[in-house]
């Protein structure tokens, strides 16, 4: 994913059941609304959608991470701002992971999905 000049992230939709099945991320850049597409499954689990204000915006994400036969899997993940805290999404069990950005702002995700989320990642712009 091209970070290059993302001003924030918009919006963050989560597709969770038992587990995280899918993630959408909205940037803002030059002054337009983009969004690269669904990293997991569509249409399965509930859609959750986190519209940031736009003052607002991501400081740290955790979740729980559990073996999925050769793979591993996104069992949870939750999202805090510097306004709000989201989730937690999934279930929380098993290997418990965080993601700060610290002095900064997520400005972007990557990551692994076959059928559901099986990695995540942040890009962190200092503040």
């Amino acid at each position: 994913m091209d970070v290059t000049d993302i001003t924030r992230i918009v919006k963050v939709g989560i597709r969770h059941g038992a587990s995280i099945d899918g993630l959408i991320v909205t940037y803002e850049r030059h002054g337009r609304i983009e969004s690269p597409g669904l990293w997991g499954r569509e249409n399965y689990g509930q859609l959750t959608e986190i519209i940031l204000q736009n003052n607002e915006y991501i400081t740290n994400v955790t979740g729980h991470i559990a073996p999925e036969g050769d793979t591993l899997q996104v069992r949870s993940l939750k999202f805090e701002t510097n306004l709000n805290t989201y989730g937690p999404f999934g279930t929380e069990q098993e290997v418990p992971f965080a993601l700060p950005a610290i002095r900064g702002q997520v400005i972007g995700f990557f990551g692994r999905a076959g059928p559901m989320l099986e990695a995540i990642g942040v890009y962190v712009k200092s503040t």
